[in-house]
């Protein structure tokens, strides 16, 4: 289970990195003071555990970010990735001139990709065979060969 807070107090939610549920708006967002503050995983409401207020179940990992994390970490990190950078980010720390070229590529592999679905679906094993078949049956050096 994964929920991000965003700092327009949009709150989002997702399990196993997919969105789950609908985004809501919380309002502002809560600002916590250093050193003033507490991290409670478990606690249902309230200020101290007992009564029935604790989960009942096991937490085998938990991590807290300092920032709202886009559907594409989230992504990752459920996936296990922990080195994972964000096409964003790359895309930021390119110079005027690489983002230029970026996009020239960009435009070229689209480009391309419309050219291959114009052919249509390649040919299978299958078909190859058959083709090399029809070929070799209609060689007017066929007739000859005995």
């Amino acid at each position: 289970i994964t929920i991000t807070y965003d700092v327009e107090g949009t709150v989002r939610g997702y399990r196993n990195g997919v969105p789950y549920g609908k985004a809501y708006d919380a309002g502002s967002v809560q600002s916590f003071e250093s050193g003033q503050s507490h991290l409670v995983f478990g606690l249902r409401h309230g200020t101290a555990a007992g009564g029935n207020r604790m989960l009942k179940g096991r937490l085998f990992e938990a991590r807290l970010f300092d920032r709202a994390l886009s559907e594409e970490e989230v992504k990752a990190m459920c996936d296990g990735v922990s080195n994972f950078i964000s096409p964003s980010q790359i895309l930021e720390s390119l110079t005027e001139a690489q983002q230029t070229r970026l996009h020239e590529i960009e435009s070229t592999v689209n480009e391309i990709r419309l050219q291959l679905a114009e052919l249509g679906a390649p040919a299978t094993e299958k078909d190859r065979w058959q083709n090399l078949a029809h070929s070799i049956f209609n060689l007017k050096e066929f007739i000859y060969v005995y």
